[in-house]
């Protein structure tokens, strides 16, 4: 009987840890992967390229919330319109910036 309890309890704890393992630790890395890039393009000083990917990622309701047409003002090296594209790039990441 108590090898029995034992087993038990073994597999009520390493059901859900094989769970997390299996599921959530994939998501969890690939998360950490674009976000430690995002932060290294930041420090780098790359907002040019976090601007990029925010126009390549967010959705066409999130870039019409700005005034002007974003992909232009990317082109034309407006400071203002590439820092902003980069911030909601790093927000869409869970990244303050």
């Amino acid at each position: 009987m108590e090898t029995t309890a034992f087993w038990l309890q073994v597999a009520l704890i390493a059901v859900p840890v094989m769970f997390l393992l299996i599921v959530w630790l994939p998501f969890r890395l690939r998360f950490a992967l674009r976000a430690g890039a995002a932060l290294r393009l930041r420090a780098g000083g790359s907002t040019d390229l976090l601007a990029l990917r925010a126009l390549t990622s967010l959705s066409g309701r999130e870039l019409a919330r700005f005034s002007s047409d974003p992909a232009a003002a990317w082109r034309a090296g407006d400071d203002q319109v590439v820092d902003e594209l980069a911030r909601r790039q790093l927000a869409t990441l869970g990244l303050r910036q």
